[in-house]
């Protein structure tokens, strides 16, 4: 999940409906207010209308204050993270993406990269 002005961003591991009712409470309980949150998960094996859910949850739970967004990643999470360390069009599935991802943090960082790390955003952020 990631949130508007402050650049906020946290990891859950949730999915779909259950990442909307995840944001939707920590908005609630914010110190500060988000003008945008960003609902991003991987496309995995959820059928289409589940995702036109979200987007009409999404919608729905909007207002003036602040406007909540669902992005899914195909095939993976790992494509963005990925993306910001090399320019790449190779076709992938999840599989090769995640390794790809994992060779490239290993030779930039030294980092052994595994699903849902902790600190993953702050390291390619720099």
């Amino acid at each position: 999940m990631a949130a508007g002005r402050r650049g906020w961003r946290s990891g859950s591991g949730k999915h779909t409906l259950g990442l909307l009712e995840y944001a939707e409470e920590l908005c609630r309980y914010a110190p500060d207010p988000f003008d945008h949150v960003w609902l991003v998960f991987d496309k995995d094996d959820f059928p289409a209308d589940e995702f036109d859910r979200v987007e009409r949850e999404c919608a729905a739970a909007s207002d003036s204050a602040c406007t909540f967004h669902a992005l899914w990643s195909n095939p993976c999470f790992e494509v963005w993270p990925l993306l910001h360390l090399r320019y790449t069009t190779a076709p992938m599935d999840a599989a090769a993406c995640q390794k790809t991802l994992a060779d490239s943090l290993a030779r930039e960082f030294g980092v052994d990269y595994r699903k849902n790390m902790g600190g993953l955003f702050a390291l390619i952020a720099l």
